[in-house]
């Protein structure tokens, strides 16, 4: 949006991940990429957790700088990629927001 509050541009992630966190975008000093978080629904073997009698669902905090005209992605960091999900200090079903780990609409948020 520009001063006046009229949309100039609409952006979106890049590649088949779910929309954009609206509350956590960021341009970079430069103006020419910008800073979006993600959330992806991932299945994940939970079966040390218990989790058996189904597929285990884990959720993948991430981040796109993504190039702002052409959108490309220009850097993406995956917390599943650096964060082991066993030293969490939550656990599938431990509270209203961790998720049980049993469905896609419930993944369980290790971070």
């Amino acid at each position: 949006m520009n001063q006046d509050y009229k949309i100039v541009k609409t952006v979106d992630a890049v590649g088949e991940v779910v929309p954009i966190d609206q509350h956590e975008f960021r341009l970079t000093p430069n103006e020419e990429t910008f800073l979006v978080s993600i959330y992806q629904q991932v299945p994940y073997d939970l079966s040390p957790l218990g989790i058996t009698d189904t597929v285990g669902w884990i959720q993948d905090a991430m981040f796109q700088e993504i190039n702002a005209t052409d959108n490309s992605v220009v850097f993406q960091w995956s917390a599943l990629n650096h964060v082991d999900p066993w030293e969490s200090y939550v656990y599938p079903g431990a509270s209203d927001i961790s998720g049980t780990g049993r469905e896609a609409m419930a993944p369980w948020d290790f971070l």
